[in-house]
């Protein structure tokens, strides 16, 4: 009986350090989606701005060179949004 008993107790310690581990690994996780959730609003407010100035630039007919930097810009904002 008292076998029993120890073994419940050491499966039951087993459990609660489990528990205790992926309480932990939840909030790195939701800490870690946080910090990407912020990255993808800087990076769409870029992505805006950067669409913005594009257009602005074809309206007044803005130098070639200043377009390809945009729509380089403006690409490379894309695949990191991956758009």
């Amino acid at each position: 009986m008292e076998d029993a008993l120890n073994l419940f107790e050491q499966q039951i310690e087993k459990l609660v350090e489990a528990v205790v581990k992926l309480k932990t690994e939840k909030k790195k996780l939701l800490e870690t989606n946080e910090s990407l959730q912020k990255q993808i609003k800087d990076l769409q407010g870029q992505l805006e701005a950067t669409r913005q100035e594009n257009e602005e630039l074809k309206q007044t007919g803005g130098g070639g060179e200043a377009k390809e930097r945009l729509d380089s810009l403006l690409s490379r904002i894309n695949e990191a949004l991956g758009e």
